[in-house]
């Protein structure tokens, strides 16, 4: 099969105009606020080719001759490069998840504020509200409880990170929605579950699985806030020492106890973190799930992609994972 792409520019299909100069198409997709990233290689050897405006909007579409194409995402050009020799131009472009730009502008712009008496639900969904995305937010945050968090001179895409990396999730602008979700958990730009792509030996190539221990614990407390009372209250699971203690409060000490019993299992598993390449693949995207059939340290695992980069030149069409672990529904 023969690679093929299309890419417009501002709505123009420039396809045409720029195949005999093509030297590569990188497209990076990643988990989170990390911007993906279309970066295009052009040879510019007679130098007849323009500096492209910054703000110019890039539509990619990968795959294969005499098959549908598939779309990659919109990107806003953010930088061009020229440099010799050879006589090159790359043109970068990040994601594109609003078509209104001046609402790019507004997320990214520092602000200050105190979310008093908030679940973390309420917080996302007030920012996702506020910016016009829709939110869409996995089931276990929803039991956690915060009693006071200020946001000072930071802006709500900056919070938003922060909110992620405090309590072990993800979070993503894509399709006009705001998605909130675990890490290693795996869904679509609607919030919904992907189905599972099957790997056989034969399809994957120059992989590297590194298994490490995660720091140990023989115990885990959960904090809840007891409404009847006003008080926090403490739950565990396992014994012994060290304990780890969860930062944040849930709304229950069932809740509570099972996020516990989670995050002790999680500890005790360690992490496994997984590289390879494959033929192309366009419909492969950060959070995809993926199996294996029969390599015996890969198989009998569910596996979420955490970044894909998908690199199309003169020589063929190759798609580079890495992987890790999917979380259980109970963790």
């Amino acid at each position: 099969m023969n690679p093929a792409f299309k890419i417009t520019a501002d709505k123009k299909d420039v396809t045409a105009l720029i195949a005999q100069r093509l030297v590569s198409i990188n497209i990076t997709d990643e988990t989170g606020l990390v911007s993906d990233t279309c970066e295009i290689l052009l040879d510019n050897r007679d130098e007849k080719l323009e500096i492209p405006p910054r703000g110019a909007v890039l539509e990619v579409s990968l795959g294969y001759e005499d098959k549908p194409l598939t779309k990659m995402g919109s990107y806003i050009v953010d930088d061009v490069e020229v440099s010799s020799p050879p006589l090159q131009m790359r043109i970068t472009g990040k994601a594109s998840n609003t078509l209104d730009k001046n609402l790019s502008k507004k997320i990214k712009a520092p602000k200050s504020k105190s979310w008093h008496g908030y679940t973390l639900v309420g917080i996302i969904t007030a920012i996702a509200n506020n910016h016009g995305f829709k939110a869409a937010i996995d089931d276990y945050f929803k039991q956690i409880y915060i009693s006071h968090l200020d946001q000072t001179d930071e802006s709500d895409i900056s919070f938003l990170n922060t909110l992620a990396q405090s309590y072990g999730a993800f979070a993503k602008l894509s399709l006009g929605r705001l998605l909130f979700f675990r890490r290693g958990v795996s869904v679509s730009e609607n919030g919904k579950e992907l189905p599972t792509t099957k790997f056989s030996a034969s399809q994957i190539s120059d992989w590297k699985l590194r298994v490490s221990d995660m720091e140990k614990f023989g115990k885990v407390i959960a904090k809840w806030h007891n409404f009847a009372t006003g008080k926090e209250e403490d739950v565990f699971a396992g014994t012994g020492d060290p304990a780890y203690t969860m930062r944040y409060k849930f709304v229950s000490s069932d809740r509570a106890l099972a996020a516990a019993k989670a995050k002790l299992s999680e500890f005790k598993r360690g992490a496994e973190n997984l590289n390879f390449s494959t033929t192309g693949n366009p419909k492969l995207s950060a959070e995809n799930k993926i199996t294996f059939t029969d390599i015996k340290y890969l198989k009998n695992k569910n596996w979420i992609i955490t970044s894909v980069n998908h690199s199309l030149t003169d020589q063929g069409f190759t798609t580079q994972v890495t992987a890790i672990i999917k979380l259980s529904n109970v963790e």
